[in-house]
Parts: C-alpha cells; structure tokens; sequence
C-alpha cells in the first residue's frame, strides 16, 4: 500500500495481445504523480516489474506548458 490512507503507490496496466484477455501482450506500472515508471534496464521492456516509480527527473518528461 501505499503512502497514507490505504492508496497504493502503484497499479499495474495491462495490455492484452489484440486487445482481449487472457493473453498479455504487455505490463506497466502507473505511478503516483509526480512519480513516472522509468525502465531498470534488466529484463524485457514489456514486464512491469522491470520498471521503477522514480521522482521525476527534467529531462525525462516534458515540462509543463505555462
């Protein structure tokens, strides 16, 4: 769970292999804003555990329009 009244830190996406279940095409973990999933670099880039909720850095998304 996540930080505070029971919220999680992060839920998993799934895409399913044309678009129906139960075969999984790919994963992905939604993080908590300001939080982005940034890829650890090991193992395939279409499992979620793969990937990390990290602050995010400024050259890793774009800013924010004025």
């Amino acid at each position: 769970m996540g930080r505070g009244r029971g919220r999680p830190e992060t839920i998993t996406a799934t895409k399913f292999v044309d678009d129906t279940p139960p075969a999984v095409q790919m994963t992905r973990p939604l993080c908590v804003f300001p939080r982005v999933a940034k890829y650890n670099r090991t193992g395939g880039t279409n499992a979620a555990a793969n990937f990390t909720c990290v602050t995010d850095e400024n050259d890793f998304n774009q800013k924010p329009g004025p």
